[in-house]
């Protein structure tokens, strides 16, 4: 499951490891991110891939309009459009669509990974599906905080806490805060549970590390041991001018993810 897929980079690479004969589920509630998430799949072979456009907490509802980001643009400036944000929690939507293993779970939510798990508190007591997980990226203080706060509740769940790559366990969740939060804004831990725990591929945590900045020789195409393929693939490499030049145009084919 790739809860916060964005664009769909991690989502396909997903799917590939688990075949034709597993599932993916990709979550994400941008409406701008969820249209290029669906383009992505659309120029891939992925049938096995489910998309859902919405957000996970700890309760239903609805969030007040907001301001959401459109893409990442090489010349800084600042591109959103107003959205409202449906919400549920991760045990409700499994209740209405029920699995019968779930192995494992990328959660990318920028600070909200707390509300997501704490809704998914019965799946995870059930499933203790592998956790690839992002420590919140924010203000020193309310990092902290938020770290420990999930740290904590995932440790009362039974679950041990890796580095992402290695694998190198931690000891216990103070070694996850001093080891990864220092002088970043943001840093990913792998947590698993249990020797039934899903060992994680190195292509599934590379995918997770790189985020959608690979390319081929060329810098054409964005992949990943030849694929997956993405909605801008095959687009030159072009300068801040000349994509702030097209962007101003109405052509968002060269925003940057």
């Amino acid at each position: 499951m790739d809860v916060g897929a964005n664009i769909g980079f991690i989502t396909l690479v997903m799917a590939r490891q688990v075949g034709r004969e597993g599932q993916v589920v990709a979550i994400q509630p941008s409406e701008w991110a969820f249209e290029h998430l669906a383009a992505n799949l659309a120029l891939n072979d992925m049938p096995n891939v489910t998309l859902v456009a919405m957000g996970l907490s700890d309760a239903d509802g609805v969030s007040p309009p907001a301001d959401i980001p459109v893409g990442y643009r090489l010349d800084g400036r600042i591109v959103t459009r107003r959205q409202e944000v449906r919400f549920t929690t991760l045990d409700t939507y499994l209740a209405a669509n029920p699995v019968q293993r779930l192995d494992f779970i990328k959660c990318d939510t920028d600070g909200f990974e707390p509300q997501v798990l704490a809704g998914a508190e019965r799946m995870l007591r059930r499933f203790g599906p592998a956790l690839h997980i992002e420590l919140y990226q924010g203000t020193p203080s309310d990092r902290r905080e938020t770290a420990e706060r999930l740290l904590a509740f995932l440790e009362g769940l039974g679950y041990a806490f890796q580095a992402e790559g290695t694998l190198a366990r931690f000891d216990g969740a103070a070694a996850v805060l001093s080891a990864c939060l220092p002088g970043v804004r943001a840093a990913n831990v792998v947590a698993l549970k249990g020797a039934s725990a899903l060992s994680v591929s190195s292509e599934v945590r590379g995918a997770c590390r790189a985020g959608s900045d690979q390319t081929d020789s060329s810098g054409r195409m964005v992949v990943l041991r030849n694929g997956p393929r993405l909605w801008e693939a095959g687009l030159p490499r072009q300068s801040p001018d000349e994509v702030a030049a097209r962007d101003d145009a109405g052509d968002g084919a060269v925003a940057q993810y």
